[in-house]
């Protein structure tokens, strides 16, 4: 892959914009940033953005994708970002697919009850473990700042999670319908929990280990920041709608 790769994207005749390129710069073979430039009647524009994210799906079907290779600090991989992609193959012969850091599937088959994601991860993709019926336990390693959105959801035998210091953010609907879980310790760096985090939870028990602090929790709709010590804060985890 050269340094630069511009994308030119058409757009309708009677728009105001006349023509975009994206300029995806590359680290070696690492996608670092996307510079986004247009041109309309009032001259031309130019914007880089950072890669923090990859969408759902956003490669699904390229199977010829051997290889990849992510940048750090993203913040989000979305479901099935890499499904039907021969990176997906790993799962044949691994327990678990990994890219630089990031946990982005597991083949649930392999995974008799416990899993323990592999140190050095820092992110979980959404939906890793989406539905699982045999998960019972998961060992989440320090250094491990995002978990995605959907990433246990209805894992209803989970009953034993332990959330690292280092967590910042939990997605939407990570732990929901998880009906067994039974005790979950927010870490003092927790900076986010996502709309349903812990939707129909209702057997477990929440502890904080900032008891003097507030945490940001996302319900239906809007963003609260939560002070610890409200009476609440229970309902709102575990009813908290999305």
């Amino acid at each position: 892959v050269g340094d630069v790769v511009e994308v030119p994207i058409y757009v309708e005749e009677n728009s105001r914009i006349a023509s975009f390129t994206f300029t995806i710069k590359y680290d070696s073979t690492a996608l670092e940033a996307v510079k986004m430039e247009t041109e309309d009647q009032f001259g031309e524009k130019s914007e880089t953005y950072a890669v923090t994210e990859i969408a759902e799906s956003a490669f699904v079907g390229w199977y010829s994708l051997s290889e990849a290779n992510l940048p750090a600090g993203l913040t989000r991989i979305g479901a099935y970002a890499f499904g039907a992609t021969q990176l997906m193959d790993v799962l044949e012969n691994e327990a678990a697919l990994y890219i630089d850091g990031y946990l982005i599937a597991v083949n649930m088959e392999s995974v008799e009850s416990s899993f323990a994601v592999e140190e050095g991860t820092a992110l979980i993709a959404d939906g890793v473990f989406a539905y699982s019926d045999r998960l019972t336990s998961v060992t989440l390693p320090e250094g491990l700042q995002y978990i995605g959105a959907d990433a246990f959801v209805s894992c209803t035998e989970l009953g034993s999670v332990t959330l690292p210091g280092s967590l910042l953010e939990i997605g939407e609907n990570a732990f929901a319908a998880c009906t067994s879980l039974t005790q979950v310790t927010f870490p003092a760096g927790l900076t986010r929990i996502g709309a349903g985090a812990f939707e129909y939870c209702e057997g477990a028990q929440f502890a904080f280990a900032n008891t003097q602090g507030w945490y940001s929790v996302e319900s239906d709709g809007y963003t609260q920041s939560v002070d610890v010590t409200d009476e609440w804060v229970f309902e709102l985890l575990v009813y908290s709608g999305s």
